[in-house]
């Protein structure tokens, strides 16, 4: 291949061959040292001009921009996994729990898209490994794909771009995979429960005093365009447009027993759990914040929080 082969090629393209004249222009070492004269302060010049290391800088983004490694920045399971620090950034899960849930997924997946079906759920006419595999052919890229989504909550064309698909594809597998983890979770016991009613039975009795805390969650939503919904979905404690759901923690295994219903990020904490209902195991400690002032399910005890009063000179000026 010739020397000068790049910019023969880009001399072609009217929007490059102005790119690459303004660049000649800007990088020419008489511009560059009218530059360097007019703006170098207490800046001098001894061996290495200022000319050359611009041009210094310019070889060595080039080169990191065409190095093969840079453009392969597609995320795969076989990669993040020898990076744990990173993969529980990313997934919020540890490898071992990540292989643990992925036996519960991949009997989930199995279940939900049988191998025999086709994805409207018709008799497979073909053997089934047939046609061209996609970038989440393997389950565990599936259940990665999905965990990065819900623990990251990104765009969804900034998810095609992390993995090798379109928005359409992201949103496609997305929608398809949800169930899958739900159901996975459930096989494993972990869901939290959902019916206020079923809560104190679904209780495991591990202490003759059961400690649980009660607290409200938000989550950042898309503004809505209609003034009321605005209204209604604005949080004032958050400063943004949310929702909110009320949970229930275990302790001292610090697991979510209980996931309310999910209503307005205006909506008071104490209102949503007045709505609910929740019931308590009888013998139920019950830890809260003042969010749920005047909030006395029937339980044991409730405690709450007491704010600290300031120092006396914390206003003064």
């Amino acid at each position: 291949m010739e020397p000068n082969f790049n910019r023969t090629v880009l001399s072609r393209l009217p929007l490059a061959e102005a790119v690459l004249s303004v660049w000649l222009w800007i990088t020419e070492k008489s511009y560059l040292d009218c530059l360097f004269q007019n703006h170098r302060g207490r800046c001098y010049e001894d061996k290495i001009s200022f000319a050359l290391v611009v041009h210094l800088i310019a070889d060595a983004l080039l080169d990191v921009i065409s190095n093969r490694g840079y453009n392969e920045h597609m995320l795969t399971y076989t990669t993040l996994q020898n990076d744990r620090r990173q993969f529980l950034a990313l997934t919020g899960l540890t490898l071992a729990e990540f292989q643990l849930l992925l036996a519960a997924f991949t009997r989930a997946y199995d279940r939900v898209y049988p191998a025999d079906q086709t994805l409207t759920h018709q008799p497979r006419r073909r053997l089934v490994g047939g046609g061209c595999k996609g970038n989440l052919h393997p389950t565990e890229q599936k259940l990665l794909f999905l965990l990065v989504y819900l623990k990251t909550y990104p765009l969804q064309a900034l998810m095609g771009e992390l993995f090798e698909l379109s928005q359409a594809g992201a949103n496609y597998w997305i929608h398809r995979l949800l169930p899958v983890l739900q159901a996975a979770l459930d096989d494993l016991g972990v869901l939290p429960e959902r019916h206020p009613d079923h809560f104190a039975a679904s209780q495991p009795l591990v202490t003759a005093d059961p400690r649980l805390i009660i607290d409200g969650t938000e989550r950042r939503r898309q503004r809505p365009k209609n003034p009321e919904k605005q209204a209604l979905h604005y949080s004032g404690k958050k400063k943004t447009h949310s929702d909110k759901n009320v949970v229930v923690v275990q302790l001292p295994s610090k697991r979510v027993g209980f996931l309310s219903q999910t209503y307005a990020g205006k909506t008071n904490d104490k209102k949503i759990a007045d709505t609910e209902d929740i019931s308590y195991p009888p013998e139920t400690v019950l830890y809260k914040d003042t969010g749920f002032q005047g909030y006395e399910p029937a339980v044991q005890e409730t405690r709450q929080g007491k704010k600290k009063a300031a120092p006396p000179d914390a206003h003064t000026c």
